[in-house]
């Protein structure tokens, strides 16, 4: 169990070193019910602290370009890691730039399993500028551009399913251990022996779980009714690809050691 972090053990040096406007974006993510307080203490790959939040808020808070946007997430993997999983998740990989076939490449994945098996996550991520919706209520040019990808990639896979997940884990099976990592962020948690044992036993190779996300936009921008639709767009396509906004990003990281699978 990580160990809770409280804003005392900081004091005011925990936000110190921030700008005002990247201070004005943390209020922004953990505005209402949650709080600074569920950071976790423990330095390591699965669980956010002070440093990987506040790292993502500097970015957040300047005109960031996308490779801006990869390389902090690829600096601090506790933020993607969130996106996918719960409290009961073991995660084995985490991998940057990832190859579907030599056709596509995702932006993110992370290999993971628990009770309903073995997963693998590909996420595909946009500005946290980019609109999520344009004037008339629809999906803007980013997102449709975004699921487009997720898309191609699930079309691929659907008819290539045992042969991507072999070669991932080929692929992530040659990774450093954390805390060592590749050069572009990527790594293993456990051995590669435990890795491919793992995958095995957990029947990953004949019947993984595919899941796809987009990470795009904030949701303290969006308008009431952006919200809405978005969160009927997550309940319709939920099956296909799930939308999160950084803000959900960075709260559902916070949030993962307490989210249980039934």
């Amino acid at each position: 169990m990580a160990e809770i972090l409280k804003k005392s053990d900081f004091g005011e040096s925990a936000v110190n070193g921030l700008n005002n406007r990247a201070v004005q974006v943390l209020q922004e993510i953990f505005s209402g019910t949650l709080d600074l307080d569920d950071l976790v203490a423990d330095r390591n790959a699965l669980f956010p602290n002070y440093e990987d939040v506040n790292a993502l808020a500097e970015v957040l808070a300047s005109n960031a370009s996308e490779e801006e946007y990869q390389r902090a997430l690829e600096a601090h993997p506790s933020l993607v890691l969130g996106a996918f999983g719960h409290g009961q998740s073991s995660d084995l990989a985490f991998l940057s730039k990832p190859k579907i076939s030599s056709l596509f490449v995702a932006d993110f994945a992370v290999l993971s399993y628990d009770q309903g098996g073995c997963k693998v996550c590909l996420l595909e991520i946009e500005r946290a500028t980019a609109r999520v919706f344009n004037q008339a209520g629809r999906p803007a040019r980013d997102l449709q551009y975004a699921m487009g990808q997720v898309r191609d990639w699930d079309r691929w896979i659907s008819s290539s399913r045992r042969s991507f997940v072999k070669e991932l884990v080929l692929h992530a099976s040659r990774l450093p251990v954390y805390p060592e990592t590749a050069a572009n962020g990527s790594f293993l948690t456990v051995a590669p022996e435990a890795l491919e044992t793992t995958w095995r036993d957990f029947d990953g190779y004949d019947n993984p779980v595919i899941e796809y996300a987009v990470l795009i936009g904030r949701w303290s921008k969006l308008t009431q009714d952006e919200r809405d639709r978005l969160r009927h767009m997550n309940q319709r396509d939920a099956t296909l690809c799930r939308i999160w906004t950084y803000d959900q990003l960075v709260r559902r990281a916070v949030m993962r050691p307490a989210i249980r699978f039934y």
